[in-house]
């Protein structure tokens, strides 16, 4: 096949949920692609790239891929480089689209790091190798709820636990929260005196104490809302219980006040 008559397009992506864990970033697939189309004699354009970082195991929910698929049906492209093809689909509606291409021959072909599928492959081979893509995001989901409820049976909240306290990754436990723990225990005892509607406890610790959220990359750093108060006063979490599931289990971390 002569590449250099083709119209490629690059699609690069990463998933949100699994940022540290990627095998290559956008960067690096970027990079390796426009060096594996050199070898075959291609230039990718800059207006050609197409990159984002969302999962693809949930269909018609990534524009970047929406928009290449459109383009792709317009004529301006007629073959993809990615790094691998689960880059471009993890889902059998989305996978069906890229298959129905091949078919048909608008997509004449996609080329990966170490494969080139073509219109005249056997199709089943193709439904096999994004069957796989797709399986495996399915047995990951089912992995990592076993071994959330397995935690959460175990006394550890998993996620984000209530504030006042924080994630010890290093050991994998919940820990108090120096800068914030004082400052829930206060608002509770102003709670206790029924003195105080929750309104005024949310507005004194904002404007007295300065009280604000966890920063947590580009969230956190505000005041705790009315409502989030309201909740906070009936988190069993407070009294050293975790709700997970649908479930309450006893945790392992230092409660806050008692069930009194």
């Amino acid at each position: 096949m002569d590449y250099t008559k083709l119209k490629f397009a690059l699609y690069a992506r990463k998933s949100t949920e699994d940022k540290k864990k990627q095998v290559q970033s956008i960067p690096d697939q970027k990079r390796i692609m426009k060096e594996r189309a050199k070898s075959l004699g291609v230039h990718i354009k800059q207006k050609a790239i197409f990159s984002e970082e969302k999962s693809a195991k949930t269909p018609g929910i990534r524009d970047e891929f929406n928009r290449l698929i459109a383009d792709i049906k317009d004529g301006k492209y007629n073959a993809i480089i990615c790094w691998q093809l689960n880059r471009l689909a993890r889902n059998p509606q989305e996978s069906g689209i890229l298959q129905q291409l091949l078919q048909d021959e608008v997509l004449k072909c996609i080329v990966t790091n170490d494969k080139t599928y073509l219109p005249s492959d056997n199709a089943v081979l193709f439904s096999v190798e994004s069957g796989i893509s797709n399986q495996f995001v399915r047995d990951l989901m089912v992995n990592v709820r076993r071994g959330m409820h397995s935690k959460a049976e175990k006394g550890w909240l998993p996620g984000v636990p209530a504030c006042g306290y924080l994630n010890d990754r290093e050991n994998s436990t919940i820990i108090i929260d120096e800068e914030r723990f004082a400052l829930i225990r206060q608002m509770w005892d102003y709670m206790l005196t029924g003195m105080y509607t929750v309104p005024q406890i949310a507005r004194i610790a904002d404007k007295d104490w300065g009280l604000r959220t966890k920063v947590r990359g580009e969230r956190g750093g505000k005041p705790l809302a009315v409502s989030t108060v309201y909740a906070m006063f009936q988190n069993p979490f407070y009294k050293g219980y975790l709700r997970y599931g649908g479930k309450v289990h006893k945790g392992l971390h230092t409660p806050m006040v008692t069930p009194e």
